[in-house]
């Protein structure tokens, strides 16, 4: 059947009324496939860093999301350097999917300054 304006407003009224709690144990079973349609909602990441004198870091990292949920799916690399309370990073970001990042083939730099950082090897 035909959904009547009285049912829209009524619908939007409902959904404006749910508390956030409320909202967070429904957002879990609204999904039309019921719950293993909700477990391809979850998306996962893996990354890896590994230090070099405590100076010298590189990274490598993986982002996957499920096909009918975006189908997203890309690499990052990157560097950083550490030199007392700077820290330099550089990250490039490429896609493994068809589906394309904003991001992708981007290479981005950051600097960082810790000030009062303190550090103590005992």
């Amino acid at each position: 059947g035909e959904v009547t304006p009285d049912e829209v407003s009524q619908a939007v009224e409902d959904y404006q009324n749910i508390n956030f709690f409320s909202g967070i144990f429904q957002s879990f079973g609204d999904a039309p496939g019921g719950f293993s349609e909700e477990l391809r909602e979850f998306t996962w990441a893996l990354g890896t860093e590994y230090w070099y004198q405590d100076s010298f870091a590189l990274r490598a990292g993986y982002f996957n999301e499920a096909e009918e949920k975006g189908a997203r799916k890309f690499f990052s690399i990157g560097a950083g350097f550490k030199y007392n309370i700077v820290n330099v990073d550089v990250s490039y970001l490429f896609s493994a999917s068809k589906v394309r990042s904003p991001l992708e083939k981007t290479l981005r730099f950051s600097l960082v300054f810790n000030f009062g950082d303190t550090y103590d090897e005992n």
